[in-house]
């Protein structure tokens, strides 16, 4: 394969993407109401995405870009009017991330935990689920099989929920935990929020994303038994790891970050009390 040149960007036809906007999936993870805003979605395999970013993720994109001559100068879509061609190789070529290696956090804070969680769980999941979306969605245009369209629409349904479940996390969840050991270290304020509710959902959204990702692995185990196509085991490699990854993910948040919170906001509560108390016999000696 010849180098092409960066500074014109390639015609290329277009392989549709044909991204599926999914209200909502009756059999996985259930769709909120209401979204935090904004939204947040990775940008890698997308029009917006760029060389740097693509290696950073994933370093063995690099040679890919060489050979296909996207450079540091555009993005995907200001080097190509139809870049999904390109996206569907990079795709293919990209690797799930590697494990995060062990590590005792039994001495970690809750901000330590929060910024890990991000960097090591939430980031790389956004970055899979989009990539492992643009494989499906080409296998679904190129075999035109009710198997692989079901498939398409589970998938991404699930990806949107999932997505959701990050968002939420991120933008309410963790937000309200480091403020708990903020304000338990004297450094803010706290105005006695609902961690309850929010600890439930985020509880509830781990027990739907394992369901629903198995649901997934099921109809494309069905769909592989009939299909003989190499995207395929991309998509199930991918999914496997996806899978093992969140079973870290999850027992990072259940195990270590949730328990962290909750002894938190216990003694919070009996700091609490013990000033109501303090203060109610100040009044009855007075």
């Amino acid at each position: 394969m010849k180098p092409m040149s960066e500074k014109t960007p390639p015609i290329q036809p277009c392989l549709s993407a044909g991204f599926m906007a999914a209200a909502r999936w009756s059999g996985g993870i259930r769709m909120a109401d209401a979204a935090p805003s904004p939204t947040t979605t990775s940008d890698l395999f997308s029009p917006r995405g760029r060389r740097a970013a693509l290696v950073a993720a994933y370093g063995e994109l690099n040679d890919v870009c060489t050979l296909l001559g996207f450079g540091d100068r555009f993005t995907l879509g200001e080097w190509s009017a139809s870049p999904s061609w390109a996206l569907v190789i990079l795709a293919r070529a990209a690797r799930p991330p590697r494990p995060a290696p062990e590590r005792d956090w039994s001495m970690a804070t809750i901000p330590e935990l929060v910024t890990d969680i991000i960097a090591t769980h939430h980031v790389p999941l956004r970055h899979e689920l989009e990539r492992l979306g643009i494989i499906i969605d080409h296998l679904a245009v190129s075999h035109q099989r009710a198997l692989l369209s079901a498939l398409r629409k589970v998938y991404h349904e699930f990806k949107d929920a999932l997505t959701l479940h990050l968002n939420q996390e991120e933008c309410d969840l963790f937000p309200l935990c480091i403020a708990l050991e903020e304000a338990l270290s004297g450094r803010q304020m706290w105005a006695d929020q609902d961690l309850t509710s929010l600890i439930r959902f985020t509880g509830l959204g781990h027990e739907e994303c394992h369901s629903g990702l198995r649901h997934i692995l099921g109809i494309l185990q069905s769909a592989a038994d009939s299909i003989s196509d190499p995207d395929i085991t991309i998509v199930s490699d991918g999914l496997h790891a996806l899978a093992r990854d969140l079973t870290m993910h999850t027992a990072k948040e259940s195990e270590l970050l949730i328990p962290a919170t909750i002894f938190s906001e216990d003694q919070m509560r009996a700091r609490c009390l013990r000033v109501t108390k303090r203060s109610a016999s100040q009044v009855i000696s007075h």
